[in-house]
């Protein structure tokens, strides 16, 4: 990036103003002075939260594509199911759609969303990025919302409700592996700040 981000004009969220931000002290906060809409907020050290954060989420993605994610018990006979597994089952039964679904949302996106987050927030720690930085960055923002995991965990908690009734559900280390991977990825990104994040980018490429 040629200008520096200090320099260029950012547009509101809401109201689409333009506006040039000063740089932020910790525990301080912008917000636009036409509708009142936070723009930014700079929190001490919460770049390096969130780099822990992503890296016990990659540690915890790992254990649930390790270990059996749940087992049904049904007239002595239990049946153990991980998360590829699940995949395997639906498109041997011809829900392909489904089970393309299932590895795009729960495990194709989220894995994306770490090989590219953790590059970013490791380039900031070590205060050199460059240019390719800049895109990961982009491409972050742009796979962020196709990442569903509270979603598929919601529907997992329904469908167990649901299944208690017809068999003995035994929830595997998967299971909780994947709440866990869940809420440390969510973790992660709700401690990023996009100002401050190619704020932070910026100053390592120009360091």
């Amino acid at each position: 990036m040629d200008q520096p981000v200090s320099d260029q004009l950012t547009a509101c969220h809401s109201c689409d103003y333009l506006l040039r931000l000063p740089e932020l002290q910790p525990g301080q906060k912008a917000q636009c002075p036409r509708c009142g809409h936070p723009i930014s907020r700079r929190v001490r050290h919460a770049l390096d939260r969130s780099l822990a954060f992503a890296v016990s989420a990659l540690l915890f993605l790992t254990l649930a594509l390790m270990f059996p994610f749940l087992a049904f018990k049904v007239q002595g006979r239990m049946q153990e199911m991980s998360l590829l597994h699940s995949a395997v089952e639906l498109i041997q039964q011809d829900y392909l759609l489904l089970a393309a679904l299932l590895l795009l949302f729960i495990l194709l996106a989220p894995t994306a969303l770490l090989a590219l987050l953790l590059p970013v927030l490791l380039a900031v720690r070590r205060g050199r990025s460059g240019d390719w930085t800049f895109r990961f960055a982009h491409l972050l923002f742009a796979v962020q919302p196709w990442s569903m995991v509270e979603v598929f965990m919601i529907g997992v908690l329904v469908s167990l409700v649901k299944l208690s009734s017809q068999a003995d559900v035994v929830l595997g280390l998967s299971f909780w592996a994947y709440i866990l991977f869940s809420l440390s990825l969510t973790a992660a990104f709700a401690g990023i700040d996009r100002y401050q994040l190619w704020h932070a980018l910026d100053e390592a490429h120009h360091g």
